[in-house]
Parts: C-alpha cells; structure tokens; sequence
C-alpha cells in the first residue's frame, strides 16, 4: 500500500515538473483513492488542478483539507487565489487576510491581498499591502512595480 501511493504520488510530482498536468491529476487521484485524506497529496492534487485550469476542483479539495487542517496559511492563501479566479473576490479578501493573520511574515499573501484591493478599486488598502510586502522583502520586484504605479495613478 504504502510503496504503491508513494510510487504515483512521486510519479506525479516528476509529471508536474515536465509539464504532463493530466496524467500527473490521474496519478495523485489514484494515490487518494487507495489513501484517502492524505493532506499533502491533496494539496498537490489541488495545485496540479490550478495548474490545468480547473480552479473549482481545486476549491473543494482544499477547502476539504482545510476542514482538517485550519491553520495551513499556505492552502489558505491557495484557496483565496481559487476564489478570486471563480470571481468570488470578497470571500477571496477574508482569506488571504486570514492566511497572513496565520503566516505574518508570508508576502505571498499580501502580495496577492494587494493585487484583490487593487482589483476591487481599494488603492489605498493596496498601497499598504505592497509597502508590507517590500518591508518584508525589499527585493520582491512585482510588488515594487505595482506599488509605483498605484502611487503615479494617485497623483494623477
């Protein structure tokens, strides 16, 4: 049991590598079917899914794994950027705010918590989060750029 799960499931990671998306979905599922709620095979089933464009599926494995695991930021954040791409942006915002209240020091979600305050039209909200991130990590340079272009729009 165990060599066969972990046999697909490192399969399937070497498939996501070259790009080979569905067969790497096929794989994890069949690691999930002989083991089912297994959290990290979860999390890269959802990831793989993302990746395939397929943000639903992805939105109910981790919203699964996160019944179990509550305190994960990093499958926090993931589900917010799944939410954002279903145009459930508000639900989106709590999250990634939720994933940086478990992860302070994580710029990826306040990177991500910028770009849903810049899309939802709240500049300032957006400002903020892109000066934390780049107090967090000066050299995070798609944050630098966004927060420069916010500040020349405000003054125009």
């Amino acid at each position: 049991y165990q060599h066969y799960t972990s046999q697909y499931f490192m399969r399937a990671e070497v498939l996501r590598a070259d790009g080979r998306i569905a067969e790497a979905i096929a794989d994890y599922a069949k690691v999930l079917k002989v083991g089912p709620g297994l959290g990290v095979v979860e999390l890269h089933l959802a990831a793989a899914l993302d990746q395939a464009g397929q943000p639903r599926e992805a939105i109910s494995l981790l919203e699964d794994y996160l019944r179990h695991s509550p305190r994960d930021a990093w499958a926090t954040n993931s589900l917010a950027i799944d939410l954002a791409k279903t145009g459930r942006k508000p639900e989106a915002i709590d999250l990634t705010q939720r994933a940086i209240t478990l992860n302070p020091n994580g710029v990826e979600a306040r990177y991500n918590l910028g770009i849903l305050f810049e899309d939802a039209g709240r500049r300032r909200e957006a400002i903020s989060a892109y000066q934390q991130v780049l107090a967090l990590n000066p050299n995070f340079s798609d944050a630098a750029a966004r927060l420069r272009r916010l500040k020349e729009v405000s003054r125009q």
